[in-house]
């Protein structure tokens, strides 16, 4: 990712995910539920950029442990 020199910004992940879409993740679906819906974006917390200097092995973590996704029933 190449930015100006100078400007300065926020740099986040940002993921949509729904109740139950990923299997034995408490927290997520947490997080999801106290959004009010069934459905909702989630995002890392942001890091502040400046491009002053190059910034090396940036890290962005969701609020909550990888979980692995649950296999959808097939309805055939």
């Amino acid at each position: 990712m190449k930015i100006l020199k100078g400007l300065k910004g926020k740099l986040y992940g940002s993921m949509y995910a729904y109740v139950g879409e990923y299997k034995n993740c408490p927290k997520l679906d947490r997080i999801i539920r106290k959004s009010g819906n069934t459905v909702a974006e989630i995002e890392t917390p942001a890091i502040e950029i400046g491009a002053d200097n190059n910034i090396y092995n940036v890290e962005l973590k969701y609020p909550f442990p990888r979980c692995e996704k649950a296999k959808e029933e097939d309805d055939r």
